[in-house]
Order: structure tokens, then sequence, then C-alpha cells
């Protein structure tokens, strides 16, 4: 038994063909390389997939690191944000600054300044230079846009050091309410404030000798209009006051030598120039 044999046993196979032991080997061989291969195969795609897996997982991890990190700098630039809250407010001012009052737009020119904010604008006037230049810069306008423009106007302030007030200054004005006009106005000229609907009321410095014709006219919720005791007025031009339906009191510098044709008509106090006919006030 322990022998070793030179005779190769043949088998035969279900469908009736010869197969040598030799070929049987070669058969389990070829079985065995089969295996062998498909094991390779089987271990390459599970290494694959495991390196896929892993590199999934590591992706997964970086992608989880990155989106850390991310929010982590986007806590720390918010944190940022609220610690230089004030910064920010001053470089972008919020929408809302008009509704506070806080000035919306200025722009200005040689001599003369205009803010505008949420309550309307003021139009500050600080020399006879500025004077002019405004009154050239509205006039340059196209008609509506001028209109447009001025509807922003509520207020007026005119400085220290402006001498006149000139013809048609302040014609059409229609929102403005209040009008500062300082000692060392010497005159204010026709038309001046001609149409300003909503002026309520006016002080004459006692420096202002003369107010030209249609001065105020058709300013219908005017008042009050003030003189100083001590007011240098000695003319009042035709028409200044006409139209001026709200004013039903003024008290005429005792210095007024001319009062022009129609300077009070249709105004409250009218009944009182129609019977005195003061300084002929209402002359044709």
């Amino acid at each position: 038994m322990g022998g070793r044999y030179s005779i190769t046993p043949t088998y035969e196979s279900v469908s009736g063909s010869t197969v040598t032991e030799g070929e049987t080997v070669n058969s389990e061989e070829t079985v065995s390389s089969e295996e062998t291969v498909s094991s390779e195969e089987t271990e390459g795609s599970e290494e694959t997939v495991s390196s896929e897996e892993t590199e999934g997982s590591e992706e997964t991890e970086g992608s989880e690191e990155t989106g850390s990190s991310e929010e982590t700098g986007s806590s720390e630039d918010a944190g940022g944000s609220e610690e230089t809250g004030d910064t920010l407010e001053t470089n972008h001012p919020a929408v809302n600054l008009a509704a506070e009052g806080t000035a919306d737009s200025e722009e200005s020119g040689e001599g003369w300044v205009l803010i505008v904010d949420y309550y309307g604008g003021k139009l500050k006037i600080q020399s006879d230079d500025g004077m002019k230049n405004w009154m050239e810069h509205i006039t340059d306008m196209e008609e509506n846009a001028k209109n447009t423009y001025l509807e922003k106007i509520n207020k007026v302030e005119i400085c220290q050091g402006v001498t006149s007030i000139p013809s048609r200054a302040f014609e059409n004005y229609k929102k403005m309410e209040r009008v500062t006009v300082p000692s060392g106005v010497t005159s204010i000229g026709e038309y001046a404030f001609y149409g300003c609907e909503r002026l309520k009321e006016i002080t004459i410095p006692p420096s202002v000798i003369s107010i030209g014709e249609y001065a105020f006219y058709w300013c219908r919720y005017l008042k009050t209009v003030t003189f100083s005791s001590a007011s240098g007025v000695t003319s009042i031009g035709a028409h200044a006051f006409e139209e001026c339906a709200s004013l039903n009191k003024i008290s005429i510098p005792s210095g007024v030598t001319s009062i022009g044709t129609e300077a009070f008509r249709y105004c409250c106090c009218y009944p009182f120039f129609l019977t005195h006919n003061y300084h002929g006030c209402l002359s044709q």
C-alpha cells in the first residue's frame, strides 16, 4: 500500500467520455485556479470597496470637519459683528434712519445747505452769494423737477450776514411753514414769498425798510406778521399781503408812509382798511 503505482486509472463520465486522473487533477487545478482568481477578484473588489468606503468615510469626515470649521467661522464672524456692531452701523446706515429723524440726505453749494429727512427739508442760506447761487441752482432745473424738489422744503433759515431777500427768492415754496429773517436784511423783494401757502407767521426785523409788491401774495395760512417796535419799514408794495385769508390782525409801523394798491385785499383784516382807507392802501 505504501508503494508507488504507475497505473493511471481511467473513469467514465456521465456523458460517456473517458477522463484520466491527470485530467481530473488538471480540472481540479483549473477549478482551484478559478477559485483562486475568483478569490483574488473578490478580495480585490472587497479591498476596492473597502478603499472606496474608507475614502468615502474620509471625505465625509472631511466634509463634517469643513462644515464644523465653517460653522465655527460663522459663529466667530457673528461674534465679531456683535463686538463691532457700532462700526457696522456707521458704515452701513439703517434704512429707517429717516424715520428716526436722522438726516437722510444733504446737498450743498457755495453759501447754502439743504438737509432733507423724514420730516421734511431745511434750507439754510448763509450769505448773499449763497442766496444768488441757490436761486441759480433752482432756476436751472426743468419746471416739474423744480416743483418736486421744492416740495421737500418746509423750513428756511436765512443766516446773519444776508442783506436782502431778492425778487422771487422763495416763490411757490408751497410746503414752507417757517422762515427766519435775520436782522441786517434791508429789503424783501417782489414776489419773494409769493404762493407760500403753508407759511403761518413771519417776523420782520427792524432793519427792513421796504416790502415789495406781491411779496406775500397768496400766503393763505399766514396768521401773524410781526413788526418790531423799532421797525424801519417805510413802504409796503401793492398786493404785498393780498389773498392772505388767515391774516386777521396786523400793526402797521408808524414809520410807514406808503402802502400800495390792494396790499391787504381779501385778508381777514381787510374791513379795517376798507373803513379807514389806511394810508391809501385801497387806492387804484
